[in-house]
């Protein structure tokens, strides 16, 4: 009987002998297979040779591994594109870009643009964090913007006036025909001593700092602004008007209507507004001297249901219109008048007196709530200030029964009366005929100004001038008054889908499209304009050149992102 099978491979030698006497030594791996009964070769393995007439074993080179087949190498680049590219989508909607490519060269206006679209996406961050920045966003300038490139821009916009202007020009064009715009200036801080428009005045900041005035113009119904312009920071509001004007003459805007609010009413700037044949809207104070009868008379009938606004349940408001005199002086001499003598002249005006009840309620109710905590004070002997010692006097009647007597402190109810009847109470002056709804209507949109301010000074870095010349500031305003612009459309624009968005969830529409529109709806609600930019910023776009030529793809975004891009009109 034989041994039996192990299965396990058996290695040996094997030698072959070529004609020229060389002896080839393998080491070969074998089995024995018992289904065919033959041995198999599993490997052989040449270790060395033997050469002729030797007898010692000459080891063999290992084989070289073979080599790798070349591959294509291939440029590839990746850069956020999701706020660029709504940003690209604003400054060709709203028409901002075209404008600055018309009015600058070519490189300074890719750069102003850069610039301004970098202030708009990067929430509070200052101009030098643009270098980093742009590394891995979509710019219109493919250089880098460095400190040197982008201060260097800053003067020569400072010191080519005719570019800015040729802005305003041309983006003025783009309003509406009589457009209504708001006249509106904020104060800029600086600790600057190089700069001679800073000057010590009014500072709407508080600070204590030397300010310079940024005063700008502002189409309501665009949501744009339209001209700025520079003037030191002690020159008031109220005198503001006369530049704002001539301003006005050289950007061809047709039959503007003026809106401001109380810090530019007075009779002089009325005058030139009439003299320059403009249209006005402005706040006045009812105890004005030719207003305060009109407000008197106006009051006894203005709570009647008739008054109540149409779109507004809390507001009533009423019309007067009356001739009015004015008074100006003559700068030429003619026949029957002197040079610098005093001309008068009657025009109609319009006053609108409004009242919005909630306020009245509140003010009225905070009055009561003072009065009766100011006379238990009174009774309980309490030592009163200069102020609430007045207040006794108008509000309160105080009386004693007998000498000695318990003293009885009483309302004047008249007195009471008296203040209480102006609360909530405001006038808007205006020589365009309008009811009051419609001038409320664009005195509010005026209101959006404030917001564009801080809008200004909070994120398109303009809280500091940061430079140290006249003419980089001048160049610095300008794109930060670009990124302003980029910044108020959008706005406006996400104003408009969510009042779509509201529509048509109040309109029941599809069950689909109206959990689509509540969705949408609530997100837009609770996010600041930097939080969706800052939202889409994630989306990366990424771009490989080949053979084939360029392949790109993009992040994937979800469902309410598309429904919010398709709504701003962006093609996804």
């Amino acid at each position: 009987m034989g041994r039996p099978l192990s299965g396990v491979p058996h290695v040996g030698r094997r030698t072959e002998t070529r004609k020229d006497g060389t002896k080839y030594i393998y080491e070969r791996t074998t089995i024995y297979d018992p289904q065919t009964k033959k041995i198999k070769v599993l490997g052989c393995k040449l270790i060395g040779k033997i050469l002729k007439g030797t007898d010692e074993i000459i080891q063999t080179r290992a084989k070289k591994p073979a080599a790798p087949k070349p591959v294509a190498s291939v440029k590839a680049t990746r850069a956020h594109v999701g706020a660029s590219e709504i940003l690209d989508f604003v400054g060709k909607q709203s028409s901002i870009d075209d404008c600055i490519l018309r009015s600058l060269p070519e490189a300074e206006a890719l750069k102003s643009i850069s610039l301004a679209r970098y202030l708009v996406a990067c929430d509070r961050r200052t101009l030098p964090g643009i270098e980093t920045w742009q590394l891995n966003h979509q710019i219109p300038y493919l250089e880098p913007i460095t400190e040197r490139v982008y201060g260097t821009l800053f003067e020569h916009v400072g010191q080519n006036e005719s570019w800015v202007q040729n802005y305003f020009r041309y983006i003025a064009s783009t309003l509406e025909k009589e457009p209504a715009l708001a006249l509106d200036s904020t104060t800029v801080s600086t600790y600057s001593t190089n700069l001679k428009e800073a000057r010590y005045g009014f500072n709407k900041d508080a600070d204590g700092l030397p300010t310079i005035k940024f005063v700008t113009l502002y189409s309501v119904k665009n949501r744009l602004p339209i001209a700025y312009c520079k003037q030191p920071g002690n020159i008031p509001d109220v005198t503001s008007i006369q530049t704002a004007l001539k301003q006005l003459s050289v950007l061809g805007v047709t039959k503007p209507m003026i809106v401001t609010d109380n810090g530019y009413y007075s009779m002089g700037n009325m005058v030139e507004l009439l003299d320059s044949n403009l249209k006005f809207l402005t706040l006045a104070s009812r105890s004005v001297t030719w207003l305060r009868d009109i407000v008197e008379e106006a009051l006894r009938d203005l709570d009647n249901l008739d008054n109540i606004c149409p779109y507004d349940t809390q507001v009533k408001g009423k019309t007067v219109s009356k001739m009015q005199e004015f008074s100006r002086l003559r700068h030429r001499s003619t026949a029957s008048a002197k040079a610098g003598e005093a001309q008068q002249f009657s025009r109609r005006i319009y006053v609108h007196i409004l009242r919005n009840s909630e306020i009245q309620t509140c003010k009225t109710r905070a009055l009561e709530e003072e009065l009766t905590e100011l006379r238990n004070a009174v009774l309980s002997g309490e030592e009163l200030s200069e102020s609430a010692i007045k207040k006794v006097e108008k509000y309160l009647i105080l009386s004693r029964v007998g000498r000695g007597g318990k003293l009885t402190v009483r309302f004047n109810q008249e007195a009471f009366n008296e203040t209480a009847k102006f609360f909530g109470l405001f006038v808007l002056v205006s020589n365009k005929a309008q009811n009051c709804f419609e001038a409320l209507e664009d005195y509010r949109l005026r209101e959006k100004t404030e917001e564009a301010f801080g809008i200004y000074k909070g994120y398109c870095d303009g809280r500091k001038p940061r430079v140290w010349s006249g003419d980089r500031l001048r160049g610095r305003q300008f794109v930060q008054f670009i990124a302003l612009s980029y910044r108020c459309w959008l706005i406006g624009k996400i104003k408009e889908i969510k009042e779509l968005l509201a529509r048509t969830v109040l309109e029941k529409a599809h069950k689909t499209e109206r959990i689509k529109a509540e969705k949408l709806l609530s997100w837009l609600e609770n996010r600041s304009l930097a939080q969706i930019l800052d939202w889409f910023d994630c989306i990366e776009e990424t771009t490989v050149a080949g053979k084939a030529g360029e392949i790109r793809w993009k992040t994937e975004s979800v469902e309410r992102d598309r429904y919010f891009l398709s709504l701003l009109g962006m093609k996804i």
